[in-house]
């Protein structure tokens, strides 16, 4: 399995950078015809930032918690011992 290159990853990000941007434009369109919409909408996307980025995170301490037990398990005197 290859990693990414960096200009994988910088072409990967202008693409979704293309998308959130084309997603946006219609959600803002949509807005100049019901305005009353933006505060609940502003609200509901710096909630979804904020989520979004504790997720990140959890996984983060997931992973390092799994890599964590792994190394436990190998460091055992039993780890390659079959019953």
């Amino acid at each position: 399995m290859s990693r990414l290159t960096e200009a994988d990853r910088q072409e990967l990000r202008a693409l979704f950078s293309q998308l959130a941007d084309i997603q946006a434009d219609a959600i803002i369109e949509d807005l100049t015809e019901q305005p009353w919409h933006a505060p609940a909408i502003k609200q509901d996307a710096h909630e979804l930032i904020v989520r979004l980025a504790e997720l990140h995170a959890d996984q983060k301490q997931f992973e390092l918690a799994n890599a964590d037990a792994r190394v436990q398990w190998l460091k055992s005197p039993n780890a390659f011992v079959s019953d």
